[in-house]
């Protein structure tokens, strides 16, 4: 075909280059699809043809649009920074400066145009990278047509096969995006594959205002979008963009827009001049009403995905280790602490991520014990001072920070004390139930209940495995299970095998999780725990029973690996004071006096036995928790007339009532 005649563009070649310098190759593509729905397209297909050395011989877009009116062109091509669409601009509408169809430079070095309209005039335009301050026009030729549309190739390309496809394709998928999910008339096709928008995830409103009703959709997207701010878009009855208006949500990590959808903007008058004076318009109630709804909605959104994201950030840190470890026995108060630090970490996470981007493990752990320390002496101003420099907040948001942070230790204070209360309040009950020895109608079963659902009398985080009526096999199972994480295949068939299996444990119980020792080498803690009524003394023959379940223990290999430790302990009322029936009892007190642990009777390889009277633990709770204790206000419990059955519904009521905490 023949070029026909040339033109000339206002412009030098220079200055066409020198605007065009910082447009990457992806980007230059993309203006032609922009060009093609902005001339009224609904289908844009880009084809690239492959030279079977990894590189390409051209690039075509076709669209379905108006076409190039040839008696424009001198108000279009011959023009440069300028353009039409700036009188004609619709809220889709992307190209206004009037350089987009010198754009192909960047990729190739010639672009060649075959634009055709509905009138039956088709005409081509070709463009030179070695000119571009002219180009080429053939004359229109009347066809028999009766659609529009143009197509502009580009050759020879200079970028690779590789490139077009990861990079120049996911620029024009993520740049459509928010418009093709906008109009969803609207289709992309690379060598007739239709592109669908980038991935994201959507949640469904309704609002209606006075007979109106409002669909909305937001929409977060799972990468930033690449050029297109975050916006909320206002559709009329046929789903056509009719304005938009920033949602003024451009969060870190989170991107954002939302589809607000009405035959309410059906007469929606962007401009609202004197003459029409509509009550469908910006500065209309109800307008602003919507606009503010639906940002309350995208802030809610964000709020709850700072707040995700923080507990992922929480989550790593736990794995990673960085939390400091409290060494006191007070697990409460340490666990008091570390809810304080997680609260105050999040916090400042959902004020400003970027603190916590940028630091190596050594620095999180520095970081994380100065917050501890702070958090610990509630010293906000000092707190204050460390970001300095570092986040930048408004006064508002420092005030906020401060608030949630006092907030959150208020709420954790609240939460302990209740946690503490109740365990005094089932301490109370309990010293009732075995107090008066003299009363047959003290069961072991009110006992044994009572530690099966408050098993941090013995100490936090134990787990109950197996109890009075489950024999050892079942024990091993649950163990195996439980503690050490088998899969059923290899632990439903095992079995104990020794004469005293059939042997019933009152209590069997493992820490939750795996220990270290001191020198970091990690195991699994049980304890077996045999129950005595109140009225009987403990002696050598409750002793021997103990002994008996440890037999059994050791005999079986599942139970009795090196990183399994084992505690057995007998526990009553009181230690039998005849010298005859505790024989064996006290010479072994006496024999491992020198370990320093009361009660201890016998120490062997990773298992120990202790007799243990209730009076004893109790106190050991009830100095692990003192420092908690004497500040709160306890009040009076009326038990004095209290039933066994009677205490041990009250107990089993706090117990599910805290367990909700």
């Amino acid at each position: 075909m023949s070029r026909g005649t040339t033109r000339k563009t206002t412009n030098t070649g220079q200055s066409v280059l020198s605007q065009l310098e910082n447009l990457s190759p992806s980007k230059a593509l993309c203006e032609y699809v922009w060009n093609a729905f902005d001339a009224g397209a609904k289908n844009v297909h880009i084809k690239a043809a492959a030279n079977g050395m990894s590189g390409l011989t051209e690039i075509s877009i076709l669209d379905d649009g108006d076409g190039i009116k040839f008696a424009e062109l001198d108000k279009t091509f011959d023009q440069f920074l300028d353009s039409q669409k700036k009188i004609f601009r619709t809220p889709v509408t992307r190209g206004r400066k009037g350089k987009g169809r010198f754009s192909f430079v960047k990729f190739s070095e010639r672009a060649f145009w075959n634009t055709w309209n509905n009138e039956g005039d088709e005409y081509s335009i070709e463009l030179l990278s070695s000119h571009v301050n002219e180009y080429f026009v053939t004359p229109p030729l009347k066809k028999d047509k009766k659609i529009s549309g143009t197509v502009v190739t580009f050759s020879p390309v200079k970028i690779g096969e590789d490139v077009f496809e990861k990079e120049m394709l996911s620029y024009i998928q993520n740049d459509t995006s928010w418009l093709l999910l906008a109009h969803t008339d609207l289709n992309v096709y690379v060598n007739g594959e239709k592109i669908r928008p980038i991935d994201y995830r959507s949640q469904l409103y309704t609002k209606s205002i006075n007979d109106s009703k409002f669909d909305i959709k937001t929409v977060q997207w799972a990468i930033k979008p690449v050029v297109e701010k975050s916006y909320v878009y206002f559709l009329n009855s046929n789903g056509r963009v009719v304005h938009k208006e920033l949602s003024e949500l451009n969060g870190k990590q989170f991107y954002c827009s939302a589809y607000v959808t009405s035959e309410w903007f059906d007469s929606f008058d962007i401009n609202n001049d004197l003459i029409s004076n509509s009550e469908h318009c910006c500065e209309s109630e109800d307008f602003k009403f919507i606009l503010s709804h639906v940002k309350g909605l995208l802030r809610e959104e964000y709020r709850v995905f700072k707040s995700n994201v923080a507990d992922q950030l929480i989550n790593q840190y736990l794995s990673e280790g960085i939390f400091p470890e409290y060494s006191g026995d007070n697990i409460v108060y340490n666990e008091f602490r570390r809810t304080q630090l997680i609260e105050t970490i999040k916090v400042i996470y959902e004020a400003e991520p970027s603190v916590f981007s940028s630091l190596g493990k050594k620095q999180k752990k520095i970081f994380v014990k100065l917050l501890d320390r702070i958090v610990e002496t509630n010293n906000l101003s000092n707190l204050f001072d460390i970001f300095e420099g570092i986040i930048e907040l408004s006064d508002s948001e420092v005030d906020k920070l401060s608030s949630v942070i006092r907030r959150s230790s208020l709420s954790n204070i609240t939460k302990t004390i209740s946690f503490i209360n109740d365990r005094l309040d089932v301490l109370d009950y309990f010293k009732a139930l075995i107090k008066d020895v003299q009363k047959d109608t003290y069961e072991v079963k009110h006992i044994q209940k009572t530690v099966e659902e408050n098993l941090w009398l013995f100490g936090e985080q134990y787990t109950l495995l197996a109890s009075e009526e489950d024999k050892f096999d079942y024990a091993l199972r649950q163990f195996l299970k439980d503690v050490k994480g088998f899969e059923e295949e290899h632990y439903s068939k095992l079995s104990v095998e020794h004469p005293d299996k059939k042997k019933e444990m009152d209590i069997f119980a493992a820490l939750k999780g795996v220990r270290y020792d001191d020198s970091g080498k990690e195991y699994f803690h049980c304890v077996v725990i045999e129950l005595k009524r109140p009225s009987i003394k403990l002696s050598d023959t409750e002793y021997s029973q103990v002994k008996t379940y440890k037999n059994v223990i050791s005999s079986s290999s599942e139970f009795t690996s090196d990183n399994t430790r084992w505690d057995f302990i007998l526990v009553g009322n009181d230690i039998s004071d005849n010298p005859v029936r505790t024989a064996n009892i006290r010479d072994e007190l006496e024999s491992n006096r020198h370990h320093g642990e009361y009660g201890l009777l016998q120490k062997s390889g990773n298992k120990r036995i202790y007799i243990k009277t209730w009076k004893q633990i109790i106190n050991e709770f009830e100095l692990r928790y003192n420092d908690l204790t004497d500040k709160l206000k306890l009040k009076e419990l009326d038990i004095s007339q209290d039933t066994p059955d009677a205490l041990t519904k009250k107990i089993l009521e706090i117990s599910d009532s805290s367990s909700v905490h």
